[in-house]
This record gives C-alpha cells, structure tokens and sequence, in this order.
C-alpha cells in the first residue's frame, strides 16, 4: 500500500503541483551512458552520414519502447486521477520534446542535422524514460 501511495503523489507531482527532488537533475547528466550497446557498436562503425543516421533511428526506435514500458509500468499502479494527469503530462512533455529537438541549435541542413535531431531526441527520451521510472 505504501508504494501506492507514494506512485500517486509523484503522479500528481508531474501534474505540476510539487515536483519532487528525484525528478530533477541537479546538474546536466550524459545520457549516452544509457545508449544500448548495438547502437554504440553501430556508430563506431558508420562510415556515412545515412550509416549515422540509420544507427540514430534504430536506437530511437529502441529507447521509445523502453519509455512505452516504463509508462505502462507506471500507469498500472495509478488510481484515475493520477492516471489522468501523467497522460496529460506525458503529452505535454512529447510536444515540449518535438519542439526543443526540432527547433534547436541544430545544423541547418542535411545528415548532421538528422543525426543531430534524432540524438536529441533519444536523449530526451532517456531522461523522460529515469524520471518515469523514479517514480
């Protein structure tokens, strides 16, 4: 019961009320320690732009399924209300990540800048995918 309890005050927490100490990071964190090794693996190994590109896709591709279960994990334990307001907050939060990754200080143009996209948004995503799971 008291995981329950605390699950549904952090819920609420992400609604915007009081946003506990866990979900904050007190300084910038690297999230590339928490990129699969496949993707590391595929990277150290491109030889073009696309190859780069196609090794970004791949682990979006993975870490947006590895935030889906962490959602999906969180959710379970939610009564409705609390349910309510992380779905609001989670979609929220994916405009605010479109935006700050599609608009950003990317390159102008080409590859670098589809790479460039595609790593901000797999970092987002991490760090989206700790704070769920703090909770």
């Amino acid at each position: 019961m008291k995981t329950r309890t605390t699950l549904t005050s952090v819920a609420y927490c992400v609604a915007g009320f009081v946003l506990p100490s866990a979900l904050v990071a007190a300084e910038p964190v690297a999230y590339d320690r928490y990129y699969s090794q496949m993707y590391k693996d595929c990277n150290g190994d491109a030889e073009t732009s696309l190859d780069r590109v196609a090794c970004t896709s791949n682990e979006l591709n993975l870490q947006e399924g590895r935030i889906n279960q962490a959602y999906i994990m969180v959710m379970r334990h939610l009564p409705q209300p609390a349910k309510d307001a992380l779905r609001a907050n989670q979609r929220q939060w994916v405009a605010a990540k479109d935006r700050r990754c599609t608009t950003g200080d990317l390159p102008s143009m080409g590859w670098s800048r589809s790479v460039a996209m595609r790593t901000c948004l797999i970092d987002e995503t991490i760090k989206r995918r700790l704070q769920l799971e703090a909770m």
